[in-house]
């Protein structure tokens, strides 16, 4: 299986919560949240599609299902809204809809994707923060361009050879 990822580079993003409103009219709900963190910082919050999701674990309905692309969807005609999912995600990404009894995440624009498209907030992220494709592909551009960066910011110091 070649499982799609979704990563977000911090040094491009700029906190716009374009990808929040895009998912917000795509899906009539966000199903990226953009939060800050203690010191102020923007940071979207969207589902990691875990290697390993711990919310596949506890759904005791199956609603929380991996497609063949590693995706980490979600039935809601399966979802009874108990909200193990919620309590077991590390990011706090499920979201809860009191109002129609069930939960809601990010699937990757599995939709769009049907169609070829990428996910709308990778295709309208206005800095290119986004990045998302392969596993292999995106950990390999990511590495890159940290080092890249490190390079650039001269953190990475060459130690001499033999002494």
């Amino acid at each position: 299986m070649l499982a799609k990822v979704k990563i977000v580079d911090m040094e491009r993003c700029i906190g716009c919560e374009l990808c929040e409103r895009v998912c917000e009219f795509v899906n009539g709900k966000p199903r990226a949240r953009v939060r800050p963190t203690s010191d102020g910082v923007l940071v979207p919050i969207t589902c990691l599609h875990c290697s390993n999701p711990v919310c596949i674990d506890v759904c005791p309905t199956g609603a929380i299902y991996r497609n063949e692309d590693g995706v980490v969807g979600l039935r809601q005609n399966r979802c009874v809204g108990c909200k193990l999912c919620v309590l077991a995600c590390p990011m706090g990404v499920p979201d809860p809809d009191p109002i129609r009894g069930f939960v809601t995440k990010c699937d990757l624009c599995a939709e769009r994707a049907s169609d070829g498209l990428l996910p709308a907030c990778v295709e309208l992220c206005p800095t290119g923060a986004i990045e998302y494709g392969e596993y292999e592909d995106v950990v390999k551009k990511s590495k890159s361009r940290s080092m890249k960066l490190l390079r650039d910011s001269k953190l990475l110091v060459k130690q001499p050879v033999g002494g």
